[in-house]
């Protein structure tokens, strides 16, 4: 049995890793367990480790192809079957920039030799909306009931792919003309696709 839990769950932000086990079969002084992350994370930040203290002997750990190759080394004892693990830590993976569900973690528990003593696959935490920064609405002219340009301003969390569409509030605010121009940070031409709500 198999769980992961993010400290945070917030689109493209660093977040640690808690990994629980309950192992089904007894895993060897010098097995290995091989933690496969979804593609949408990256866990190539520099210093990643891994910590645990449920897990006996030194641990290290190597990333390759998307795998956190976990090996015990000095100390290690063999772990019976039905040893809870609950604080196997993966310090530090960025979290994928969209939000919504991830596709599986795999986990494998093998011998020396690569052999597969056990093998979970696990869904994990869904993935929530990154937050905007330096947020601004401005209007050119704040007169009551004029009519007049409004400056949406704010700062993206992620990479906004090409073809994402922005959608913005203006509560109070009537419509004359559904029309944008481009900020040039934005290196394209902006589209206003729907407008819902009052329309002269």
């Amino acid at each position: 049995d198999v769980s992961v839990s993010l400290s945070t769950t917030e689109a493209g932000v660093e977040s640690d890793i808690t990994v629980t086990i309950v192992l089904a079969n007894a895993l060897p002084a010098d097995g290995m367990i091989l933690v496969g992350f979804p593609p949408s994370f990256d866990p190539t930040l520099l210093g990643f480790v891994v910590t645990s203290s449920d897990i006996t002997g030194d641990l290290d750990v190597t990333l390759e192809n998307g795998v956190a190759t976990i090996e015990r080394l000095t100390g290690a004892t063999t772990l019976p079957r039905g040893s809870l693990i609950d604080d196997l830590l993966l310090l530090t993976v960025k979290n994928p920039p969209v939000s919504g569900p991830t596709d599986l973690w795999t986990f494998s528990f093998t011998d020396a030799d690569g052999a597969v003593i056990d093998y979970a696959e696990v869904e994990g935490d869904a993935i929530t909306p990154g937050t905007l920064s330096l947020g601004t609405v401005v209007p050119a002219n704040t007169a009551a009931g004029v009519i007049t340009d409004v400056a949406v301003r704010f700062r993206l969390g992620n990479p906004l792919p090409r073809g994402a569409q922005i959608e913005i509030s203006l509560p109070g605010f009537t419509f004359y003309t559904a029309s944008t121009t481009a900020d040039s940070a934005l290196l394209g031409v902006l589209t206003v696709a729907n407008v819902t709500g009052a329309l002269n």
